[in-house]
């Protein structure tokens, strides 16, 4: 039950029997000369090092030609790219019902998760890749032409930045706003 449980969040899917019983086998022979905790911990060793966990793998067929998403690895990119995060309950739920992949819900759940919080982590890896604005660290600015300048009014303009493309993203404006806008951030 505590195999199987863990596998499945950490896995970020559903877990087949025959994926649960290796691991067991694994618990079951190390069990035979170390405590109970011991013997779990190598069983869960071997989760967090397998592919499942440390990758979003891409299937293909055998053709070489890539397989359509499942509605469980469709919901593990949708919240890494927009939370840099495992996939929330509601996430796993509409998963397991194969719910997400309906255009209408797909478009709801990617307004839930830009709304949230934790879709600031998209929005500063994104600008500031996009950007280069960890640059801006490294700029000089000459005290004699801009004697009011200082190293705060740098992180101010990376987080302007920040803001006005989040507010662009979340109230689902045109990108021309990039170009040409009426308003900014102070």
């Amino acid at each position: 039950e505590i195999l199987s449980s863990f596998m499945a969040r950490t896995w970020r899917r559903p877990v087949a029997e025959q994926e649960v019983d290796e691991l067991y086998s694994i618990y079951a022979d190390s069990r035979k000369t170390t405590t109970f905790v011991n013997a779990l911990k190598d069983c869960l060793v071997q989760v967090l090092v397998s592919a499942d966990f440390l990758y979003l793998v891409e299937r293909k067929d055998l053709s070489g030609k890539r397989e359509k998403l499942s509605p469980f690895e469709l919901s593990n990119r949708l919240s890494y790219f927009l939370w840099s995060s495992m996939p929330d309950e509601r996430l796993f739920e509409l998963a397991a019902k194969g719910e997400i992949a309906s255009a209408e819900i797909l478009r709801a759940e990617v307004s839930r998760m830009l709304k949230d919080e934790r879709s600031w982590n998209f929005v500063e890896q994104f600008t500031s890749q996009w950007l280069d604005l960890d640059r801006m660290n490294t700029i000089a600015v000459s005290p004699e032409i801009y004697p009011d300048f200082n190293e705060d009014l740098k992180s101010d303009m990376r987080h302007e930045t920040l803001h006005f493309f989040a507010n662009i993203i979340r109230d689902d404006m045109s990108a021309l706003n990039f170009i040409d806008s009426d308003f900014s951030f102070l």
